[in-house]
């Protein structure tokens, strides 16, 4: 939770400093990447990852219809 909060902080900088910042998103990708193999306990660590890497794709990169869509997809997979 602590890096989703950290995430979402960056994030809204990124958006004010209208940059797009990909080694920030990339970093944080590994960083999750790293969480996951760490804490791993099955298709539910599998799962949270898919959500968190859906998230962090829809806030960084796409337009707000699309994040939408990424909304329902992560939804979808917290509900799994």
């Amino acid at each position: 939770m602590l890096v989703s909060f950290t995430i979402l902080i960056v994030a809204n900088i990124k958006e004010r400093k209208e940059r797009a910042w990909t080694p920030v998103y990339v970093f944080f990708q590994v960083l999750l990447i790293f969480i996951m193999i760490w804490k791993f306990a099955g298709i539910s660590s599998i799962l949270v990852f898919l959500t968190s890497s859906i998230s962090l794709l829809s806030i960084w990169w796409l337009k707000p219809q699309k994040m939408r869509i990424a909304g329902m997809a992560t939804s979808i997979t917290s509900l799994f």
